[in-house]
């Protein structure tokens, strides 16, 4: 997908600028093209622009030849009209988006749903009348299409029960909206009645086998682009690592001398601490002394005291943001940032070099879950109380109960022996300059 940007870049003088009838509008500095945060500052400019000049007649007659302007109030259809007011439905989430209260990536998603809902409604969206479609019925008939279109998909593309379950609350939110601002006289009732659809039951597999997590790490190639790759699947058994957990490690989290890592789960915000395989310490030893180049760190969000383990082979990090223009209605709100995963990408790769087909294999996430289970089984096995315990904290999970989160007292010392326990269950090797394969050890 081209990454096309709304606003303009100028290169030499490192600003971000747009034009209104072929004269440049400079609105910030920043540090790069790319550069997120720069970008939405000037987003911000930009739009404080449009505001003051839908109070100067001879600048919004200018703004009007531009294509692809922000909604103002000049520019929005009849607030009488149903497209009218999705209009003003989608200025007041922008405006929200401006304030913090939602992300710009919502926004999207809310104009997404809306033109595609107003496409189904067709040309009476313009009716001076057609206000009144927006009751309950036609939310009953919007829900009936994505149904359809769930199933079938021929005309239009088919959608996942995901993406119908956000066209369909979008819509009733939409409704909502419109009545508590006056732009509708009749409420829609019972629209929470309207529920929502069930997500199929899709059979994934639970876990990796201990023979397909072997495959999987001795297929990695030994080239500068995967050599890494191996350290993010042993973290991934190791420390219950997702990608975003790999793709943010900073060597601060890193104790070589006590062989730990320590970290907050990205997603949870709850500390762990994992005792270290010998390989996996091997490995990142030997990674920070050999394959992390000593020149041009790269830092987590630019906080140089978090120099980040890992990056791409173009000197990114594991895991960043793209900006993605949304098909140009309004692409001053409709910009969002969408997330690139580069160990997503990479595995799913090996996965169909190691396996060909990968139906019934696991996906990354899935080593957090192999670990709990067998470090559950380890402690079961092996006599260890409070295995659920163990893998609670292997897993960065808070406390369910009150009595384990006031009262017992677990701690990540209690995770040494079954660790250890599980490195022996994979029994994985690896030396620096030698390449081994899975029929030489195991074959």
């Amino acid at each position: 997908m081209p990454r096309k940007l709304l606003l303009k870049w100028d290169k030499s003088n490192k600003y971000f600028y747009q034009t209104v009838n072929g004269k440049k509008i400079y609105l910030c500095k920043g540090r790069g093209k790319w550069n997120k945060e720069d970008y939405e500052v000037a987003l911000g400019i930009w739009n404080a622009y449009l505001e003051e000049a839908s109070q100067d007649p001879k600048i919004e007659k200018k703004i009007q030849k531009k294509k692809n302007t922000r909604l103002s109030s000049k520019n929005e259809r009849p607030k009488h009209t149903l497209a009218g007011i999705a209009d003003r439905f989608l200025h007041f989430q922008y405006k929200r988006a401006k304030n913090k209260e939602i992300t710009v990536h919502r926004t999207g998603s809310f104009r997404w749903a809306i033109k595609r809902f107003l496409k189904w409604v067709g040309p009476k969206q313009h009716n001076d009348d057609s206000a009144q479609l927006l009751n309950r019925e036609r939310i009953e008939g919007w829900k009936t299409y994505l149904d359809r279109i769930q199933k079938e998909g021929q005309k239009e593309k088919r959608i996942s029960a995901i993406t119908a379950n956000d066209l369909l609350l979008t819509i009733k939110m939409f409704a909502g909206w419109a009545y508590d601002f006056d732009y509708i006289s009749k409420e829609p009732k019972y629209l929470r009645h309207i529920k929502k659809f069930d997500k199929p039951m899709v059979k994934n597999p639970e876990i990796f086998t201990v023979e397909q997590v072997r495959r999987l790490f001795y297929e990695v190639f030994d080239s500068p682009v995967w050599r890494s790759f191996k350290i993010y699947i042993l973290l991934g058994l190791n420390c219950g690592f997702g990608t975003r957990e790999v793709a943010t490690l900073c060597y601060d989290e890193i104790d070589f001398e006590n062989r730990k890592i320590s970290k907050f789960r990205t997603k949870t915000g709850v500390y762990s601490e994992w005792f270290m395989w010998d390989i996996t310490y091997e490995m990142l030893k030997h990674h920070k002394e050999h394959w992390s180049p000593k020149s041009n760190p790269i830092y987590l969000h630019g906080n140089e005291d978090k120099e980040l383990v890992f990056r791409t082979s173009r000197d990114k990090p594991l895991m960043w943001q793209r900006l993605k223009n949304i098909d140009g209605v309004n692409p001053v709100e409709g910009s969002r940032f969408v997330n690139v995963d580069s160990v997503a990408k990479r595995f799913k790769s090996l996965r169909e070099r190691t396996f060909g087909s990968t139906e019934d294999i696991p996906t990354f996430r899935h080593f957090r879950k192999t670990g709990a289970t067998l470090l559950a089984d380890i402690c079961s096995r092996t006599g260890l109380d409070h295995g659920h315990l163990v893998a609670r904290l292997y897993l960065s999970h808070s406390p369910t109960d009150i009595f384990n989160q006031y009262y017992y007292n677990i701690t990540f010392e209690n995770l040494r022996r079954p660790l250890k326990e599980l490195e022996k269950v994979f029994d994985l090797k690896w030396e620096p300059n030698k390449r081994y394969t899975y029929e030489e050890l195991y074959g």
